[in-house]
């Protein structure tokens, strides 16, 4: 008997899948999920340091976001909320 494993997604793919879980809402006209992503105000998310940004956006020292913080969350700290 053989069995087929499920290859598991990389890493990279789980990071971009959890950040837009967390904080994509495609119904608030903020833009692609990706732009909402680079906007992230949870700094003390252990994710936001790897969160996807966009080609042109790149990495920048210190860019912060701009866009509110999902209901879910308590604070800025990326602590979902109970």
């Amino acid at each position: 008997m053989t069995t087929t494993r499920t290859p598991r997604p990389s890493m990279r793919a789980a990071i971009n899948a959890k950040c837009k879980d967390c904080i994509h809402d495609p119904k608030a006209g903020l833009g692609a999920w990706r732009e909402q992503v680079e906007q992230c105000p949870c700094t003390g998310c252990p994710l936001y340091p790897l969160r996807p940004l966009s080609r042109k956006e790149g990495r920048k020292s210190g860019q912060e976001g701009t866009f509110p913080a999902p209901a879910s969350l308590a604070a800025t700290d990326g602590t979902p909320s109970p």
